[in-house]
């Protein structure tokens, strides 16, 4: 197996959501997850052309690279739940081949959202974001938006933590 093809597996082994005791799926992919929202994203900005039309006009980007830029950062929305503290809430589907046996405690206890921000700082993917985002980051206010769960954002703790 090549190193792509290992990658594309390894990433199915983290959960985002788990299935109901009769449901015909353990678990739903954290990956899968972000697909789903970015494809909400796009067919909610698609089918309301009049918000679109306002966000183009605030972003300066063309109708499809605001979408396109909006879908991506949808899709990013819950990379916490890659996070160990994450994973473990579901002992039964810990994702033993990525990250070995469950550990028997985690230290320091961090929420999805929280976590989510954290990453979006860690140097690698701080790197790799600046050019696909350009000129909108990625900054405090974008992690935060992007990180930011059920209308609350990040604290200034987890939006901070960047060694880019």
């Amino acid at each position: 197996m090549g190193e792509t093809e290992t990658h594309a597996v390894r990433h199915a082994l983290f959960w985002a959501k788990t299935g109901a005791d009769d449901a015909p799926w353990r678990y739903k992919p954290v990956a899968h997850h972000g697909l789903d929202v970015a494809a909400c994203v796009e067919a909610y900005l698609r089918h309301n052309p009049a918000r679109l039309s306002r966000e183009v006009s605030l972003s300066g980007l063309s109708g499809r690279a605001h979408v396109a830029t909006c879908a991506f950062l949808a899709a990013l929305h819950d990379l916490g739940k890659f996070s160990k503290s994450f994973q473990a809430l579901a002992p039964e589907v810990w994702p033993v081949a990525a990250l070995g046996p469950v550990p028997a405690a985690l230290p320091g206890q961090v929420s999805h959202w929280q976590a989510s921000a954290v990453l979006l700082n860690a140097g690698p993917v701080h790197r790799a974001l600046a050019p696909v985002l350009g000129p909108f980051g990625p900054d405090r206010q974008i992690i935060a938006a992007v990180a930011g769960h059920h209308g609350v954002a990040p604290d200034m703790d987890h939006l901070d933590r960047c060694d880019a």
